[in-house]
């Protein structure tokens, strides 16, 4: 990740052994649009949850854990384009050394 965003991870476990819920928040002072993008194993949209202006979330998409292959950061840059900033493996995302993870809410709390 760039030194010119910061987003924050929290993952949770709630008992839900199919599914997982993924959130996507901004903070109060960030405006400009910032999506999430979850794909799947062969590279299609599984879910898109995006901020923008005064709307800062959470957006959430609950999707089967089994679909879930790919994260994929995106915000608006210079002229409003949208552009891909940031991937993540989503095996890091649902699981750890400590267990299995049912719910990721992510908040973008830094943008330049």
């Amino acid at each position: 990740m760039s030194s010119q965003d910061t987003i924050n991870a929290t993952p949770s476990w709630s008992g839900d052994t199919n599914n997982i819920t993924i959130c996507l928040q901004s903070a109060s002072n960030i405006t400009w649009w910032k999506a999430l993008v979850v794909r799947g194993w062969q590279g299609e949209v599984v879910a898109e949850l995006d901020t923008q202006d005064a709307n800062h979330g959470p957006a959430c998409a609950k999707v089967a854990d089994s679909a879930v292959q790919q994260l994929e950061f995106w915000k608006a840059k210079t002229f409003g384009v949208h552009t891909l900033m940031y991937t993540m493996n989503a095996g890091a995302l649902l699981y750890s050394s400590t267990g299995q993870y049912d719910r990721a809410s992510f908040t973008w709390t830094r943008d330049s």
